[in-house]
């Protein structure tokens, strides 16, 4: 569409292909059969508008953009990743990842297709989770997070490895997995107990992980995420070593167990930290 500029046309529409009236219907449509042919990650834009805005492929679009999805898979990694991130930026991920399903794009890199009700509900899932806990409610969900979610569903996270451009992603599957394997999250009463068992994990991951479970003490396994990051250095290793502690593997326990402490509130102080070194450990 465009509008002349001439001044005895001045204001004039020029809408070949009658766009004026798909704006208004809310309707999507290629201008001609081979648009996802040649570009296929117009499918994707397409898609963006349909959850965005509110708009909706016609029949003829819609089926273009399935029989040529599978040209997906000649597209570089780059160019995926570019529009998955413009993609989950937009406000409703759990729809972008169904819609998704309906085109047969998850399909196209081994995603099973029985798994896009699961997916869909943890994707809202996630989102309820950062929503409802204000400390978290600043950080963005990466778009990566959800971008997983269909291969996790489908028993296979190595199938998005393809796409972990960065090492937090890399991570990210890596403690995505490790985190199905661990047992006995709801065995913990204390919240610096959790410490032992989640050190290693990030913030993104841990919550992944529990969105899409039901942990009757999920609340202390957020709270465990809020202190961790504020744990006072009450002792180093050179004060080990001070108390007449001799280096060795050792001093990672003693340390552990001192976080575990300093989160269930046992210990607040330098001195108290002190006299439960010596309480508890023989130098």
């Amino acid at each position: 569409m465009a509008l002349c500029l001439n001044p005895e046309t001045f204001g004039d529409l020029v809408d070949p292909f009658k766009g004026q009236a798909d704006l208004r219907s809310k309707t999507i449509k290629v201008l001609h059969n081979l648009s996802f042919i040649e570009d296929p990650t117009r499918i994707l834009r397409a898609v963006r508008f349909e959850t965005r805005f509110n708009f909706v492929m016609d029949k003829q679009t819609e089926s273009l953009a399935l029989n040529s999805m599978a040209r997906m898979k000649d597209l570089s990694t780059h160019r995926i990743v570019e529009e998955m991130k413009r993609m989950f930026k937009d406000e409703k991920p759990p729809e972008t990842i169904k819609r998704l399903f309906e085109l047969h794009f998850w399909q196209q890199f081994g995603a099973d297709d029985d798994s896009r009700e699961a997916s869909f509900i943890h994707a809202n899932q996630l989102d309820m989770l950062y929503e409802t806990h204000s400390q978290f409610r600043s950080n963005k969900i990466s778009w990566f997070d959800y971008f997983v979610i269909p291969f996790y569903h489908s028993g296979n996270t190595n199938l998005a490895r393809r796409f972990a451009l960065t090492r937090h992603n890399i991570k990210f599957l890596q403690d995505i997995s490790d985190l199905s394997q661990i047992d006995g999250w709801e065995q913990i009463s204390a919240v610096g107990d959790f410490q032992r068992l989640l050190k290693d994990y990030t913030d993104d991951a841990i919550l992944f992980f529990i969105a899409n479970k039901s942990f009757k003490n999920e609340d202390m396994i957020i709270s465990y995420l809020e202190k961790r990051h504020d744990i006072p250095p009450l002792l180093t290793g050179e004060d080990l070593i001070d108390q007449g502690f001799k280096p060795g593997r050792h001093f990672k326990d003693i340390l552990m167990a001192l976080d575990v402490a300093i989160l269930n509130e046992e210990i607040k102080t330098k001195e108290t930290a002190l006299d439960w070194l010596h309480k508890h450990f023989d130098s």
